[in-house]
């Protein structure tokens, strides 16, 4: 086997720049920023800003659900409901991302970002 030439290894420096490049600019995980919407019987309820931390309280029909926000992302930490699956989904951060804690009346959706998808089916 030869050893490599200049020209071999100016393929491969290009080759690891082009690698780079493209992460850098297709999977850098989406733009941060946007709203959540919380919304109670079709109506809105609360906006928050996805920027800095804190967390906030809504009321629903059982009682206050405790949002945590983050910046780029929301998540449920506590609600009065029974079985906690909005608590048990985790952060959202994907535009058009929703989630609903269906006894306590709540829904969360991200908007103002980049949708990641067109819809979804099951």
């Amino acid at each position: 086997m030869k050893a490599p030439t200049r020209s071999d290894l100016a393929v491969l420096v290009l080759a690891a720049l082009l690698v780079g490049v493209s992460y850098a600019v297709f999977w850098h995980g989406g733009e941060a920023g946007g709203y959540a919407l919380v919304r109670s019987g079709g109506e809105t309820v609360a906006r928050f800003a996805l920027a800095g931390e804190r967390a906030v309280e809504v009321p629903g029909r059982l009682g206050p659900s405790v949002l945590r926000i983050e910046p780029g992302r929301v998540r449920f930490v506590a609600s009065p409901c029974r079985r906690k699956l909005c608590v048990h989904a985790g952060w959202q951060a994907a535009g058009g991302a929703t989630v609903a804690c269906l006894p306590n009346g709540l829904s969360l959706e991200i908007v103002g970002v980049e949708r990641l998808y067109d819809s979804i089916n099951f």
